[in-house]
């Protein structure tokens, strides 16, 4: 398997550095991830590359390395894989931060947690911070329940290579390219996020926590969630371990305790992350006679697979929905 992974990834990556390759002649400025998102588009297409002005030679070779790449065996998880090794490569190119590429780890675990919720047959899942997708196909491609994704992202350069990377993959995937704070959504039973720890400061944006001072983008996120979401919806979001004690934290606790409660935190481990240490927030609406009671889990570290197994026992035991 990871044979193939390996195989298909290069063949692509091979594909994407010829196009580059022609590209950064007439354009010095092209990204690595303009030119993954054409040898993506390339295996779709029914003549690719026709009408682009690139070097003959370079058009040749990758219309053999694409030949050669659908003969290969490949699943559509093994295919997300490759790809993620594409993207990682994508993004040092343009020096972005790895904190936008959501670990499959940490995908498994929101899967985990998301399966003990009683679902229906077919679900919406609601990206919030969707970037390349990554969290949303792990949980589709882990999970037991059946998704329509929903992912919300303001770059035009990533929302173009998700909706290509969506269709290679064939998932349904709505994506709605447009800063997050200003969508407003309905009919969603599941709302996930790895939320960046950022100052957002949008004239155009107007909230109770931003009308009053708060600029915290995790703060601003859920409160969006609680104004926007379906009364049934569940919120899964990743924050930084100091979400409760910063700057501005009561005005927030202040506003979102009369909506909702936090049912669960799920304290990763530090070898998660490269920097700051994270945790998952479970967030439910209060409806009448619910417990509002929450409980802190912390995984411990995945070489320890006794106390880890026992730490997932725990959290079911507590979260499943009877």
């Amino acid at each position: 398997m990871t044979n193939n992974i390996n195989k298909i990834s290069d063949y692509i990556d091979e594909i994407a550095m010829l196009y580059y390759q022609s590209k950064v002649l007439e354009n010095p400025k092209v990204t690595y991830l303009e030119c993954l998102t054409k040898s993506i588009n390339a295996f779709m297409d029914d003549e690719p590359f026709k009408g682009e002005n690139l070097i003959e030679r370079n058009v040749e070779e990758m219309l053999s390395i694409i030949d050669k790449a659908i003969q290969i065996p490949i699943n559509e998880e093994e295919l997300r894989k490759a790809l993620l090794l594409l993207e990682i490569k994508a993004f040092k190119h343009q020096n972005l931060s790895f904190d936008n590429i959501t670990p499959d780890a940490v995908g498994v675990i929101f899967t985990f947690l998301i399966d003990l919720k009683k679902l229906k047959k077919v679900n919406n899942l609601l990206d919030v911070t969707v970037g390349i997708g990554n969290l949303s196909m792990v949980i589709s491609n882990y999970s037991k329940n059946n998704w329509n994704l929903i992912g919300i992202e303001q770059d035009l350069d990533l929302c173009n290579y998700l909706e290509s990377k969506a269709n290679f993959l064939e998932k349904s995937f709505e994506i709605r390219c447009q800063d997050t704070l200003l969508y407003n959504y309905h009919n969603v039973d599941v709302i996930v996020g790895d939320l960046p720890n950022y100052e957002y400061v949008n004239d155009a944006y107007h909230s109770k926590l931003y009308d009053d001072g708060v600029r915290d983008f995790q703060y601003l996120t859920i409160e969006k969630h609680l104004e926007s979401g379906s009364d049934n919806s569940t919120g899964y979001y990743l924050v930084d371990s100091d979400f409760f004690t910063r700057k501005d934290s009561q005005k927030f606790k202040n506003i979102f305790n009369k909506k909702a409660f936090i049912k669960s935190i799920i304290v990763l481990p530090n070898n998660f992350f490269k920097t700051n240490p994270k945790m998952i927030l479970v967030i439910e609406r209060i409806k009448e006679n619910c417990s509002k009671e929450t409980n802190i889990f912390t995984l411990p570290n995945y070489q320890d697979k006794i106390k880890w197994n026992q730490t997932l026992i725990k959290i079911k035991e507590y979260m499943e929905e009877k």
